[in-house]
């Protein structure tokens, strides 16, 4: 996550099982349908599927995320 942002494991995990359902549902998952269902801002969106590219859950390709495993 960001420098400045913090979560509890369970929430991470949360996100990623989360990231893993909506790209398994439509192949890709963008920004603006995660920060729907997580029910918050932007900001909080993009930090966390920053966070999955990072730790290689996840392939940003253009405004879309894919899984990578």
């Amino acid at each position: 996550m960001s420098p400045d942002l913090y979560y509890a494991r369970r929430v991470a995990d949360d996100v990623q099982a989360l990231v893993r359902e909506l790209c398994r549902a439509d192949g890709e998952v963008t920004v603006g349908v995660f920060r729907d269902r997580i029910g918050g801002s932007r900001k909080f969106a993009i930090a966390l599927l920053d966070w999955c590219d990072r730790s290689g859950l996840t392939l940003r390709v253009g405004d879309v995320r894919r899984l990578r495993r």
